[in-house]
This record gives structure tokens, sequence and C-alpha cells, in this order.
């Protein structure tokens, strides 16, 4: 029996980290039909691999399932349940379960207070994030080295300044080496910011510590860039990302593209757009909403309707940003005559579009 469980719980973790969850529940199913009894590891496994695939309903039926075949939960399977809720931002549900992991006279470890974090943090609860910070830094949990990089990434993601330098530095403070995904989180909001200097200091840092700038850390710079009247540099720290051998990603090409067309360079826009395609990368909604929007700004709407319905011949599902632009900029223009008859010539653009997204843009119109 002992040989049958190691075997069977090989293919969990295997397809868990391939995110085919389809294949987690078939092999758990088999194991059933032969009679094996399964244990807490394997319970454990196979939460941990939903939580990887993002199947949060079936981590948790998982969970369910493990309590009502009386196997007592250990602390890597609440922190498995809680780092399945935390991605889902289902902070109530993380809640229950760490009432429920006290209760079983589990002790919480930094991992579990990590998830916790994240999970406030993906759900909007920035109150529930400063008291837990609270307790961090006045020492009632334990200010773990994870903790304090979890709070930069935590405050970070919230768009939270202050606080994120406040952890920063407490992190510093306490003679701790911040990692590659730390500095990133630094980086990213100096860069929302447009501030500069700092994001500049961040990554030279990064540099003297021997880190090598990630995909995400020329994201972060492009962005930064690419809002500011230097956005030309955006172009230039994609073309540095690509000397190096690093292969951009969607979002790489979306926030150049966003560069030009902000400031009406719709030429180098597309320029950049043919580029992307020729990578072998799929524009998404987000692409083509940046030339529909800047088109339309421009009062060009022959052109923007013409994006419209080149992204759909290519199998991309226009959104409601899509079609606000249009009517949008019709009305700041004085031309409502013209969105009412856009609105009224949209299945025609648009054979699939909604009863529903006509009534709302209508709507929308009326409020203009």
């Amino acid at each position: 029996m002992q040989a049958r469980r190691c075997y069977l719980e090989y293919p969990f973790g295997c397809v868990g980290q391939n995110g085919m969850d389809t294949e987690v529940s078939g092999v758990f199913k088999e194991m059933k039909r032969s009679g094996f009894v399964a244990e807490r590891d394997t319970f454990n496994t196979l939460i941990s691999a939903y939580s990887r695939c993002g199947s949060f309903d079936q981590a948790m039926a998982i969970y369910k399932r493990m309590l009502e075949a009386g196997v007592t939960p250990d602390l890597s399977t609440y922190n498995a349940v809680l780092a399945a809720l935390a991605r889902g931002g289902l902070w109530e549900q993380s809640e229950k379960v760490f009432t429920e992991m006290k209760n079983g006279r589990c002790k919480p470890n930094q991992l579990t207070y990590s998830s916790l974090l994240h999970s406030y943090a993906n759900g909007k609860q920035i109150e529930k994030i400063h008291a837990l910070a609270e307790d961090i830094y006045s020492g009632v949990i334990e200010p773990h080295t994870v903790l304090l990089k979890t709070l930069v990434l935590v405050y970070s993601k919230s768009d939270l300044l202050k606080e994120t330098e406040q952890a920063f530095l407490e992190l510093r403070r306490k003679g701790s080496s911040p990692d590659i995904t730390t500095l990133n989180a630094m980086i990213s909001i100096y860069g929302r910011r447009q501030m500069s200097d700092k994001a500049n200091e961040i990554l030279n840092f990064m540099k003297k510590s021997g880190f090598t700038p990630s995909l995400t850390t020329y994201n972060s710079l492009m962005y930064m860039y690419s809002r500011s009247a230097n956005f030309e540099r955006a172009e230039e720290i994609l073309r540095d990302l690509l000397s190096k051998g690093n292969k951009p990603d969607v979002i790489s090409y979306n926030t150049v593209i966003y560069a030009y067309c902000r400031n009406g360079r719709m030429k180098d826009a597309s320029r950049i757009f043919l580029e992307m395609t020729e990578s072998g990368l799929t524009p998404d909604v987000i692409t083509y909403n940046t030339f529909v929007a800047s088109y339309a700004a421009e009062a060009m709407f022959v052109e923007a309707i013409d994006v419209i319905r080149y992204m759909i011949r290519h199998g991309v599902k226009p959104n409601a940003s899509t079609y606000n632009s249009i009517v949008d900029w019709y009305c700041k223009l004085n031309r409502s005559d013209e969105a009412i008859m856009f609105i009224s010539n949209l299945r025609k653009l648009n054979p699939h579009i909604s009863k529903e997204e006509e009534c709302r843009l209508s709507e929308r119109l009326m409020k203009k």
C-alpha cells in the first residue's frame, strides 16, 4: 500500500504544476476506483495542485472532502488552502480557515500570514492589511523576512507608496536582502508615479546586488516612461530588452504602443504593432482598445471603426471600453447624431454583439 501511495502522489504534483486540473481529477478518481484510501499528504498535494491551476472551488472541495474523511489537517494543509484562497482574494473564507486552524491548535507560520496578506490585498481589504502589518512591526507576529517582503509586495500592488517604502526600509533595517520580486515591486510603484530618479536608484541597486533585471523590471520601466514627456525612452528600453536576448510579452508591446498612441505617433504605434505580430505574439483587447481610443480622440472615426472590424476578424472580442471610446468622443465633439448611428449599425459591425451591450451604449449616450 505504501508503494502505491508514493506512485499515485507523483502525478498529482506533476499535473498540478502544469495546470492540468482535469488530469488531477482523473487520477484522483482512478485512485478511488482502485480502493486506495487517501492520506493527508495526498489531500495536501491535491489542494496545492488545484491552487496552482487557479481552481479555487476544487481546492476547497478537496479540503472539505478531507475533513469529511476524518483526516486531520496539518500546517501544510492549511497553508495550501490559504494560498488557494489568496489567489482569488477570498479573504472572508481565508479568515474562516485561519480560525479553524487556530481552533485546531495548529500554529500559523510566516507562510500562513503571507497568504492572509495576499488574500487581503487581492480582496482590496486595505485596513486589514494595515492591522496585520502593525502586528508584524510591533512583534506580536514575528517580523520574519518573508512577511516584510510580502508587505512590500501587497502594499505596492495596492498602490500605497508610503506603506511600501516603510516595509522596504524595515526589511533593510532588519539586515535582510531584498530579492528580485521585492525590488521589482519598488520599481513598479515608483514607475506608476513617474518617479524616475527613485526607480533608477532601485534599478542600480538591483544591478550592484548581482540581480539581472527581469521582464517585469523592464515592463515597469517602460510603463513609467510611456506616461512621461520622455515617452520615446519606452521603445529604447524595449530595444535593450531584446538586445539582451529576452523575449518581450504582450504587456511590453502594449506599453510602447500606448506611449506612441498617447502622443499622436500612430505610424510608430503601427510599426510596433507589426513587430509584435511578427514576433509571434497575439494582440489582445487592450492592444486594439489603445488604437481605437487614440483614433477616436483625433476624430479619426473611420480608422477607429476599422480597428474594431480588424480585431473582430482576428478573433478578439471588443469589450465595453472599445465601444465607449467611439461613443464618448462623438459626444465630446458634439456629434451625437453620429454616435446614435454608430450604435444603430453595431450589429453590422459585430453580428455577435448582445442586446444588453446595445442597450448599455444607448443608455450611456442618453447620459451625455
